[in-house]
C-alpha cells in the first residue's frame, strides 16, 4: 500500500470511530534499538457491547505531547507524510486538531477493525 493511499484509508476509518476509547505505549528493545510504539483504540458513538472499532499502532513514535482526554468527544487526526525531511527513523507527523488532545511523529502507523 502506498504511503498516500495508507493516510486515505485511516481518514476513512476515522470517520466512523472517531471516539478515544484507550491509549497504550509500549517499549520494544531489541538489540541495540528502542522503538517506543503507541495503540489507539477508537470507537462509535452511541456504542453498543459488540460494536466494531479501529485500532491503530503507531511505531516508533517520537516527541509525544499529550494533553487532557477527559470528555467525551470525537476526534480528528490529521496524518501528514513528512518523508521528504529526511528525518531518521520519522516519516509521518499525526495531529489531534479538534481538540489539540495529541501530537506526535512516528515511522509507520497501521490500522485493523476488530
Amino acid at each position: 500500500m502506498r504511503p498516500n493511499e495508507k493516510i486515505l484509508e485511516f481518514y476513512n476509518e476515522q470517520s466512523k470511530f472517531g471516539y478515544i476509547e484507550s491509549l497504550s505505549m509500549c517499549k520494544l528493545i531489541e538489540a541495540e534499538e528502542i522503538t517506543i510504539n503507541l495503540r489507539i483504540t477508537f470507537f462509535s458513538y452511541p456504542y453498543t457491547m459488540g460494536d466494531k472499532k479501529m485500532v491503530a499502532n503507531f511505531i516508533g513514535i517520537k516527541e509525544l505531547k499529550l494533553n487532557e482526554l477527559e470528555g467525551l468527544y470525537k476526534t480528528i487526526f490529521t496524518i501528514t507524510d513528512i518523508s521528504s525531511y529526511q528525518l531518521e527513523n520519522v516519516r509521518y507527523t499525526i495531529v489531534e486538531e479538534e481538540h489539540n488532545i495529541l501530537r506526535f511523529s512516528c515511522r509507520d502507523f497501521k490500522i485493523s477493525i476488530i
